[in-house]
């Protein structure tokens, strides 16, 4: 098969999914490999995986391990010579421990820079633009060499990992005016919550919008923000998604009568969006489903969203009520504010 002369960036907010992607990835292939953990044994490393790392040019494997960021005994390593200067300084007491352990002594010092680099940690904020950057930069031969180490390390099809994307939610352009700038050939936003300017991978994906489905109880990210605003839109929409015409199922009765089996008409809380800052679940919404049938046996079904108190974290109630209600009325709902006055009227 052909590789791709170029690949497409990825969007910045769907940078977290391709690195669960990386990550889920790299735990399975430890699986499959039996785990390659200090009771694994470098001698296991065979030529193909030796060879792969030979065919990625000095100056290639340096802009690649410097975007990947791999960690070995707590040393980062940026460059083919830090794993040489890993192996060197680690060669001694790992032959000691496998001559311990059973007599595995035997293998040569690639073997070991190799197994170092497929045991080692990557951390979980990888910049997989810089990475598509170095491949479309690349020339044909050194783009072979990136997809082979990438499928020979991980089992991973760069060109597939990279377009890992979270769900299409179309979300109002004017909800991405942010204050932009480049420091250094790195872009950065303003973020006014923090009051600082932050990276912009960082900054549009410090919020997450999760759901968690209430049979199920399974929990589903369904993207990243760089804003509160832009974190309740993509709740909404993806909420607005759920509406539209249902199949009926029907039964007929023994007097003649029809019955209908599904759906079942009425309102039910069909499971809870949060929306997270970091680590902090700053606010939570019912997402609540209703389906009517009518006389002609027509169903369909209508979603909305309402949210409970603010949790804690940096944006203040007021703040929060300000973020919901303008956004809301951006997209065409008011759900919210009717939920609001009802409470008022004590509905």
């Amino acid at each position: 098969m052909s590789l791709a002369k170029t690949l497409p960036l990825p969007l910045v907010e769907n940078l977290p999914f391709i690195n669960t992607s990386f990550q889920d990835a790299m735990v399975k292939a430890e699986d499959e490999a039996h785990g390659m953990d200090p009771e694994s044994w470098p001698g296991i490393i065979g030529d193909d995986l030796v060879e792969t790392i030979k065919s990625v040019e000095t100056n290639t494997l340096t802009a690649l391990l410097t975007a990947l960021r791999p960690v070995v005994n707590k040393s980062l390593i940026l460059s083919g010579k830090d794993l040489e200067v890993a192996a060197i300084e680690n060669g001694s007491s790992y032959r000691e421990y496998f001559v311990e352990d059973g007599d595995f002594d035997d293998f040569t010092d690639e073997q070991l820079q190799v197994w170092l680099l497929k045991s080692c940690a990557y951390p979980k904020d990888i910049d997989w633009r810089v990475v598509v950057s170095i491949y479309n930069e690349s020339s044909p031969d050194q783009q072979k060499a990136l997809d082979s180490f990438f499928w020979e390390f991980r089992r991973l099809d760069l060109e597939s990992l990279t377009r890992t994307a979270g769900r299409v939610l179309k979300v109002p352009e004017s909800l991405y005016s942010n204050d932009t700038r480049s420091l250094d050939g790195k872009d950065q936003v303003f973020c006014k919550i923090a009051g600082e300017w932050m990276p912009d991978d960082k900054f549009h994906t410090q919020f997450s919008v999760t759901y968690i489905d209430g049979l199920a109880n399974a929990v589903t990210v369904i993207g990243y923000a760089g804003t509160c605003e832009q974190a309740i839109a993509k709740a909404t929409v993806f909420t607005r998604s759920n509406d539209g015409s249902l199949d009926v199922k029907t039964q007929i009765q023994k007097d003649g009568t029809t019955k209908v089996v599904s759906p079942i008409a009425g309102k039910r809380v069909a499971g809870t969006i949060s929306i997270s800052l970091g680590n902090a679940r700053i606010a939570d919404a019912d997402l609540e489903r209703s389906v009517e049938i009518d006389s002609n046996l027509y169903a369909s079904a209508g979603c909305k969203l309402t949210w409970g108190e603010r949790k804690a974290g940096p944006l203040s109630e007021q703040q929060f009520r300000k973020a919901l209600w303008s956004t809301e009325k951006l997209l065409g709902v008011r759900w919210s504010k009717v939920h609001h006055l009802e409470n008022d009227l004590g509905m």
